[in-house]
């Protein structure tokens, strides 16, 4: 399915997956898909590559098992609610051609002024971003697979991203992290997992610089952006 916005409808039930998948090429318009189903008896997966699927809440996703956005997929959390729903990641999300027509990827995970609660799993180096929004990540950041990276913001993008990481439990990802054209609030213990924490300085659309504001209970590392926080 590759129409500009498909919006999936009537019921939808069982274990199975429910693949969306498009092209992945920049557009402002294609390869989006939107669910106004019920979805209360599915149970399955929904398995996202090279498309967008945007949900503006958390009961439009029913009892579904997880989400993956991988290959150029995106979960788009544009509702003003919490989220739950397991979510797997990898990648730099969905690809949408901005006012001056450039492609941007905004992550494999976009909020939108909410709050995403549920367990996310890298299952390889990913992105979460926003544009000129906000988002908060109450839920734990693991990885599969190896060590991953995680990138928050993209300075590709016009806007710049502010995000909140305040995890219930220490996120356990390994690879280190990447601030990019973002305001990054930590407001818990272990909000990066382990390794470098790095300010990118350096981008296409950069206007403002990268910054880190961290509670002050939780200064343990000093921060550096030469080399990053180690």
């Amino acid at each position: 399915m590759t129409a500009a916005l498909t919006a999936i409808s009537g019921t939808i039930s069982g274990a199975g997956t429910l693949s969306l998948a498009g092209t992945g090429a920049p557009s402002s318009l294609t390869n989006q898909y939107s669910s106004s189903a019920t979805l209360t008896s599915f149970t399955g997966i929904i398995d996202i590559q090279g498309a967008r699927f945007q949900s503006p809440t958390q009961v439009g996703l029913g009892a579904i098992a997880s989400i993956s956005a991988t290959n150029g997929g995106q979960f788009y959390a544009n509702g003003s609610v919490t989220y739950t729903t397991p979510l797997t990641i990898s990648g730099i999300g969905w690809t949408q051609e901005n006012l001056v027509g450039q492609g941007n990827a905004l992550g494999a995970l976009r909020l939108q002024a909410n709050t995403y609660a549920g367990p996310i799993t890298l299952s390889g180096d990913a992105s979460i971003a926003n544009s000129t929004s906000t988002g908060t990540i109450t839920g734990v950041i693991g990885e599969t697979g190896g060590a991953r990276v995680l990138t928050l913001g993209n300075s590709n993008l016009l806007g710049l991203t502010t995000l909140t990481l305040n995890p219930t439990s220490a996120n356990t990802y390994s690879g280190g992290t990447l601030i990019d054209h973002a305001i990054v609030n930590a407001n818990a213990s272990g909000s990066f997992g382990t390794g470098t924490v790095t300010l990118q300085t350096t981008g296409t659309n950069i206007s403002q610089v990268s910054r880190l504001v961290v509670a002050s209970v939780l200064v343990q590392r000093e921060v550096d952006e030469s080399v990053g926080w180690r």
